[in-house]
C-alpha cells in the first residue's frame, strides 16, 4: 500500500435486529383477565421478552373466544406490517362456569371450543370454576370446591380481598407471584392445555411454562 494511503474502511456491521416475539391472548372475560394479563405484561417482557397482545371478550361464550383467536391471527398474517411477526402462540383464556353443561345431543359449548382449537393450533386454558380461583392462588392456597358466585364472595373477603366493586382486580394485587400460584395450581393436577380439570383447577401454568420456552428458544438463536 503507498505511502500516505487510507486503508479500506471495514464494512460497517448491521445492528442486530431483535425478533419480534408476541404472543396472542383473548380472554373470556371483559374485565378481570385483561386488567390481569395488563398487570404481569411488563414484567413478562423484561424477563421472557415476550410481549403479550391481550384481546378482551366481548361474548361470554368459549366458542367465540378461540374463534376471535383465529381470527386475530389471521388478520396479523395478513397485515403487510405485520406478517414477518406473526403470534408464535395463540391462547385462549376461558372457564368452566356454566359451559360445560351438555346441550341436547351435542357436546357442551366449552367441549365445542376445544375441539375448535385442537383443529387449528390455538390453546385453550381453562380455569374451573373461573379465573378467579387461579388469581387466589397468587395469595393463598385455595382447596375448596365452589360455585361460581360462592367463589365472588371468597375473592372479596378480608382475608382474601383481591377483587373490588364489580370484577376489577385490587391496585395491590400481587400480579409478581405467578410463581407461587404456578405451584399451588399445580397442586391440583398439571391440567394440560386444551382439557378440563377438576374444581378448583387452571391451566393457566402452561402459559408460563411456554413463554419460559420460548425465551430459551431466543437465547439459543
Amino acid at each position: 500500500m503507498a505511502k500516505g494511503a487510507r486503508k479500506p474502511r471495514s464494512p460497517k456491521r448491521q445492528p442486530r435486529q431483535e425478533r419480534h416475539i408476541k404472543v396472542l391472548i383473548c380472554t373470556e372475560g371483559a374485565v378481570t383477565e385483561p386488567q390481569y394479563f395488563e398487570g404481569i405484561s411488563k414484567p413478562i417482557q423484561e424477563i421472557y421478552h415476550v410481549t403479550l397482545d391481550v384481546i378482551p371478550g366481548q361474548h361470554s361464550d368459549p366458542v367465540k373466544v378461540v374463534e376471535k383467536c383465529m381470527e386475530k391471527r389471521e388478520e396479523r398474517e395478513n397485515s403487510k406490517k405485520n406478517q414477518d411477526f406473526p403470534y408464535v402462540r395463540c391462547f385462549a383464556v376461558v372457564d368452566v362456569d356454566h359451559w360445560d353443561n351438555p346441550i341436547k345431543g351435542k357436546l357442551s359449548r366449552l367441549r365445542q371450543a376445544i375441539l375448535l382449537a385442537k383443529e387449528n393450533d390455538i390453546n385453550v386454558l381453562v380455569s374451573n370454576i373461573k379465573f378467579e380461583v387461579w388469581l387466589l392462588w397468587h395469595k393463598n392456597t385455595y382447596n375448596k370446591s365452589l360455585d361460581s358466585k360462592s367463589l365472588d364472595r371468597h375473592c372479596k373477603n378480608k382475608d382474601n380481598k383481591i377483587l373490588k366493586e364489580g370484577k376489577n382486580i385490587v391496585p395491590d394485587f400481587p400480579f409478581q407471584n405467578w410463581e407461587e400460584a404456578c405451584k399451588r395450581a399445580n397442586q391440583h393436577g398439571r391440567v394440560k392445555a386444551n382439557s378440563i380439570g377438576r374444581n378448583p383447577s387452571s391451566a393457566l401454568p402452561r402459559l408460563f411454562e411456554a413463554l419460559k420456552a420460548l425465551a430459551d428458544q431466543q437465547k439459543q438463536q
